[in-house]
């Protein structure tokens, strides 16, 4: 059997030369934004999978004829993009084909971890993961635990909502502020691993308080948004000898409405006939997470047995499910996709397989709902905007992203330049940018020549206002450097802006008539400037420095300015450093627990696929330890005693 492997041409596989794999020819595709293949298929097997186990072998076998189906799809709609079908063993198959994008980090892609693949395997889902903080589970078990709460909320996609809350003799939510079930959205999800990773071991275990506080948060009927559908406890735990009978008893008995799922995580010698019981009792599953390679593939598979519902519903849990937004993986921009379960429709037996085999996707590009929008039919001021079934903004007239722009502050720096690949064929040898003389007679001389074109003072010397302040003062006169905020680069070279004669020269507007703090308010400004409270301090004839403590508001600096005798110039120190009084950082992002009193609109699941009453729930996890039948003691009990006495005969 060949077929084209996507990560067969990544610098890190390394792979002796493997006769099944095709090797493809690609051409660009503008619709894909890739180079693709229009006659394979591709196949993407995750990194921590053995492309060689059976189980592999045999689903690239059967998922072979969906090949024919892909290409026959595509040529009565050629405006389909990418076709896939996602495997509950984690192969993947994809049309046309196309050379994986190995990430610049570790390539941990699977498809039952992708939001179409969640969304599609099963119905929305209320879950409540307890986490043993215990101090029996102090050291490697505690940081196993960690990561597999980590890897158990990247299961979860929008449609589902979740807490997590530790416990030892106590129950407590691990962020306090959520005192209730969120969504798993990216940041709900981000502050729950922030919090589990600074959880700490300490106490004995009491699986009675877990319990009750999880049944509290599944069973309480408030008006808090919820998925209402899937209900299920994930338990992570080392081991113990409690059950907690008497809490399913009182919450969960007879209906069984809430699955309970049990996972013994570390190494250790403990009975786990308890956590085996807890899960097979509640319509759950056993897992074991002895070490770090297990948890990813642990903390997946209790999808399979969420979608046995939907398996036994049969045609009427085929229904086209579309996602939430997302980013493409192969670089196709935002997407969403229409999904479609794939049931195993063979007989175990006397009874229907239970069994999900996979999900099948079509993607469908923002810009193509865009283009299929009628707006020609909505008037001069009407609009189309989508919002998806969790209250998510995909398309709106104002929703553009915002441009980023950068204005660089004029100003004066300097570095020490050993070498440089700039030329100029001009050269200023002079050390001075300019020199002009103005007479009474209304002659202004300026040299060099490109000063002139620069020169924007009254072209009468007498009206102008650098010549009338020289008449009233002695000295020299300068003036500030002044730009309007679309003005471009100056006359000089190297790209640094000089100022103009007209911007040196100035004049001093007020004598230095006396000393005083004036604040200076409505000051008009432009759009682009952020000062509305402006400090100015005059010298008066016989004072030439000065220094105080200026105020800021929130933080104080010593400054000291000293005029420069014969000039309108004032030099002035300061500290560089501003010392604050009781500052605050900003913070610009929402506050997780602010959002929660405004919860987003949820329109919910249309069906829910979370019971069924032909469900086979015995098949619900085996552990490590031993368990021989009645039988088998009873053979031993019998054999010993006649090996026994045919040895003494022997002797």
């Amino acid at each position: 059997m060949a077929y084209y492997d996507s990560k067969a041409e990544l610098d890190y596989v390394r792979e002796v030369e493997n006769p099944s794999h095709i090797k493809l020819e690609f051409v660009y595709d503008p619709n894909f934004k890739n180079n693709v293949n229009y006659s394979y298929t591709a196949v993407q097997i995750p990194t921590d999978i053995y492309k060689g186990a059976p189980v592999i072998l045999n689903e690239l076998n059967w998922t072979q004829a969906l090949e024919k189906v892909f290409m026959e799809n595509s040529r009565e709609d050629p405006s389909l993009l990418w076709q896939a079908f996602g495997s509950a063993t984690g192969v993947t198959r994809y049309y046309p084909a196309t050379p994986w994008k190995a990430p610049d980090k570790i390539d941990l892609y699977d498809v039952r971890r992708r939001p179409w693949y969640i969304q599609g395997a099963s119905s929305p889902k209320d879950m409540v993961i307890l986490v043993d903080v215990s101090g029996s589970v102090s050291g490697l078990t505690l940081k196993l635990i960690k990561a597999s709460v980590m890897e158990m909320l990247d299961t979860l996609s929008d449609d589902d909502y979740v807490n997590v809350a530790r416990f030892n003799e106590k129950a407590v939510a691990v962020v306090p502020c959520f005192s209730h079930l969120v969504q798993a959205n990216v940041r709900n999800k981000k502050i729950f691993k922030d919090a589990v990773q600074q959880m700490q071991a300490k106490g004995t275990t009491d699986y009675k308080s877990g319990f009750h506080f999880a049944f509290n948060q599944l069973l309480n009927k408030t008006n808090v948004p919820r998925a209402n559908c899937n209900k299920i406890i994930m338990l992570f735990t080392d081991g113990g000898e409690d059950r907690a009978q008497d809490v399913f008893m009182q919450y969960n008995w007879p209906n069984k409405t809430v699955r309970v799922f049990t996972f013994s995580v570390g190494q250790h010698n403990y009975d786990v006939t308890p956590l085996q019981w807890i899960a097979c009792t509640n319509k759950g599953y056993y897992f074991e997470i002895r070490s770090i390679c297990a948890i990813r593939i642990n903390t997946q598979e209790y999808l399979d047995v969420l979608g046995r519902p939907m398996v036994l519903a049969g045609s009427e849990a085929k229904q086209v499910q579309w996602t939430n937004v997302y980013q493409d993986a192969l670089g196709l921009g935002m997407v969403v996709t229409g999904t479609l379960p794939v049931f195993n429709l063979t007989m175990d037996g006397n009874s229907q397989n239970q069994l999900i085999l996979g999900v099948m996707g079509v993607d469908v590009h923002l810009d193509e709902i865009k283009r299929l929008t009628p707006r020609y039919n909505l008037g001069a001021n009407g609009y189309i905007f989508a919002i998806d079934p969790n209250g998510y903004l995909l398309l709106h007239p104002n929703l553009q992203p915002k441009v980023i722009q950068i204005y660089f502050i004029w100003g004066y720096t300097w570095t020490p330049i050993n070498g440089t690949d700039y030329r100029s064929n001009k050269c200023y040898r002079y050390g001075f940018l300019a020199v002009f003389a103005s007479t009474d007679g209304g002659i202004t001389r300026v040299f060099p020549n490109i000063a002139a074109e620069l020169w924007d003072e009254d072209p009468e010397p007498f009206n102008s206002n650098f010549y009338r302040r020289s008449l009233d003062n002695k000295g020299y006169m300068f003036r500030s450097t002044l730009r309007s905020c679309d003005s471009h680069t100056g006359a000089a070279p190297r790209g640094v802006f000089v100022p103009s004669i007209a911007d040196v020269l100035t004049d001093f507007e007020h004598a230095f008539v006396s000393l005083a703090d004036v604040l200076i308010e409505g000051f008009e400004t432009k759009e682009s400037s952020c000062v509305t409270i402006q400090s100015q301090f005059y010298f008066t004839n016989t004072t030439n420095s000065y220094n105080m403590l200026q105020d800021c508001g929130n933080c104080s600096r010593l400054f000291h300015a000293k005029r420069i005798e014969n000039t309108n110039l004032l030099f002035i120190c300061f500290y560089v450093c501003c010392y604050r009084h009781n500052q605050q950082p900003t913070v610009q992002e929402e506050n997780p627990c602010e959002v929660l009193n405004n919860t987003r609109y949820r329109k919910g699941p249309t069906s829910c696929f979370d019971y069924s009453a032909l469900e086979n729930t015995s098949e619900c996890g085996r552990g490590h330890s031993l368990q021989s039948s009645i039988g088998v003691l009873l053979f031993i009990q019998l054999t010993l005693p006649l090996f026994h006495l045919s040895h003494m005969q022997t002797l």
